[in-house]
């Protein structure tokens, strides 16, 4: 994998943070352990009605997907440029949301979250007894650490938000501005993907405008350093991922 440096601007607080803050307040003190940190309330599973809240989004699974869709979009968008100035369109079309020339830079940034955040589990059958396909884990450099993780199937993008996260990543030699990105994992299941909070949901036809679960926009919290393959690392909710993961964000290890 190309070298890639990130600068993460964060313009706007994605809801279900602000309901988080007053959910984590209602919870017994013997539920979790110290939360003096905003970081790890962050962390902590928000209840299904917010997980479940619709959210519009765009999918991929590679950047070529990302490249041909985004081509065809523009292509469409210069033909009605060129037929609104001409006087036959009494609307001014709506240029796309994203550019063809940063989708490397866009999945070079969700891959980089799935290799930094991804669950990784000592064995093989540990990772597949969640329901994932699972490979390898491997690390933001691309090198190979011990362990196995659910293998990365794709990112959603939602670029339709009024005050959109926005990331500066230095990729190719050129600075793009990019979407923040969440990945999904691939589902043992034909035709489905599982998310970090650990629900499964179907495949998306890449591009399409969606409307897909506010859980898709959960990233799975950052693995501790140091504790790789060392038992097991779960992502959030109560159930799925989340069943062994601690309240505090810092993630779940099991001996």
């Amino acid at each position: 994998m190309k070298s890639t440096k990130s600068i993460i601007i964060r313009r706007k607080q994605i809801l279900s943070h602000l309901i988080l803050l007053a959910f984590v307040a209602t919870l017994p003190t013997a539920c979790s352990e110290d939360t003096s940190d905003i970081s790890e309330i962050r962390e902590i599973p928000p209840n299904d009605a917010i997980a479940n809240q619709p959210v519009d989004a765009v999918f991929y699974e590679n950047s070529e997907q990302c490249r041909k869709d985004l081509t065809e979009k523009y292509q469409q968008y210069q033909t009605l440029q060129q037929e609104f100035q001409a006087g036959k369109l009494t609307t001014a079309p709506s240029e796309p949301a994203m550019k063809p020339e940063d989708c490397d830079a866009q999945l070079s940034l969700a891959l980089q979250e799935h290799e930094g955040n991804a669950p990784v589990y000592q064995t093989l059958e540990q990772c597949q007894a969640e329901g994932t396909e699972c490979s390898q884990a491997t690390e933001n450099s691309g090198e190979i650490v011990q362990g196995y993780y659910p293998r990365f199937g794709g990112t959603f993008i939602y670029p339709y938000d009024p005050s959109p996260d926005f990331v500066y990543i230095y990729y190719g030699g050129v600075n793009h501005r990019v979407y923040r990105t969440t990945t999904v994992y691939r589902s043992a299941t034909p035709g489905m993907l599982v998310t970090p909070y650990g629900r499964t949901i179907p495949q998306y036809r890449p591009g399409t405008k969606i409307s897909v679960p506010q859980h898709t926009r959960f990233t799975a919290p950052a693995r501790p350093s140091g504790t790789t393959a060392s038992g097991i690392i779960r992502g959030r909710s109560s159930t799925g991922f989340g069943s062994t993961y601690k309240s505090t964000g810092r993630g779940g290890v099991g001996k």
